[in-house]
């Protein structure tokens, strides 16, 4: 069954407020439409704010506790939540996409492969008319332009997804590289934030990039298909996304660390697909102010998962909401006190 997240009403939103948020969040740009939405949705537009800055960024402030949540699209590992006493939890799912921008060429039209994305942002294929491009597209004329590799410049939940993809595809890949917000690059054009990547993209003919998937929509980007596990070329679609999350360890135990669908088994499963996860202290600054995070978040996994505008976004399984509400019990005030109760 499919389940999009809600969010034709993030567009009303901005603008109106009548006092100024007094509750604060910040991190993952690629799930800032999610939590736009449900801000507005549960009707916190006034109280509750939500700054993109990136999953690194993130984690600093919450780990600080100048924010009373952050968000990363990189799990943190069970021995780093518990060094930054903070407690993970997964919100929602959806596709990170390799956008393009080849004159001619329609969204989803392009296929690649993870092997050509390691080639391409290893330095080795350079050309869009390289053979190895051009086997998985046969009935493509591409040009014989240079392949102008663009990537991010800030520490994203984003280049996790996406080296954490490649470095499961690539021996190669993964002993040079590796997997991680940020990487030593061995070629391209880095880009702050994730927005400003999705405009270079847009602007350099010729350009690759990778991007959330409601945000290629957004900025009218090309996507291109990707084969997956099982050899065949999918597209994000949400079903696919939904198939991807099937393999996926989820231990809330561990703070659903190992929650991890990149290059998942499945002949629809989308090989970019990724949960977003959301931080808060464990032992909490202001009870009142993340009663209001989680009284936001509930309401998102209760309602946000009805069809709206299509911002890409899917539900987590009801089993993983039901071990979040768990974990949420463990959430105290300096006095020891319990935050959230059923």
């Amino acid at each position: 069954m499919k389940r999009s997240i809600l969010l034709g009403l993030l567009a009303f939103a901005v603008g109106g407020q009548a006092m100024a948020a007094d509750i604060h969040g910040a991190g993952s740009s690629f799930a800032a439409p999610l939590y736009e939405a449900w801000i507005f949705g549960s009707h916190n537009t006034e109280r509750i704010d939500y700054k993109a800055v990136g999953s690194g960024e993130g984690i600093k402030q919450v780990t600080a506790k100048t924010v009373d949540f952050g968000a990363s699209d990189a799990p943190l590992t069970a021995a780093e939540l518990e060094s930054k006493g903070l407690l993970q939890f997964p919100s929602a799912a959806a596709a990170l996409v390799p956008v393009v921008n080849i004159p001619g060429i329609y969204a989803g039209q392009l296929k690649l492969s993870g092997e050509v994305l390691a080639g391409i942002y290893s330095g080795a294929i350079t050309k869009w008319s390289d053979s190895r491009i051009a086997d998985l597209n046969p009935l493509l004329k591409l040009p014989s332009k240079s392949i102008i590799v663009l990537h991010r410049e800030d520490e994203s939940g984003s280049t996790y997804v996406f080296t954490n993809y490649l470095s499961k595809i690539s021996a190669d890949w993964k002993s040079s590289v590796g997997q991680g917000l940020t990487v030593k690059w061995p070629t391209g054009v880095a880009v702050k934030g994730g927005k400003a990547l999705a405009e270079a993209v847009k602007s350099k003919e010729g350009a690759i990039g990778y991007i959330e998937y409601s945000s290629s929509v957004n900025s009218h980007l090309v996507y291109a298909s990707l084969k997956n596990a099982e050899g065949q070329f999918v597209k994000p679609l949400p079903e696919n996304i939904e198939a991807a999350l099937v393999s996926a360890q989820w231990n809330g135990a561990t703070g659903f660390s190992d929650a991890s669908a990149t290059n998942a088994p499945g002949s629809k499963s989308w090989p970019l697909t990724t949960a977003t996860f959301v931080l808060v202290p464990k032992v909490v600054k202001s009870a009142g102010n993340t009663q209001q995070v989680l009284r936001m978040m509930d309401w998102g996994f209760r309602y946000g998962h009805v069809t709206g505008g299509g911002l890409g976004f899917v539900a987590v399984p009801k089993t993983v909401v039901e071990q979040v509400h768990t974990n949420w019990q463990s959430l105290h005030d300096a006095l020891g006190l319990p935050v959230y109760g059923k």
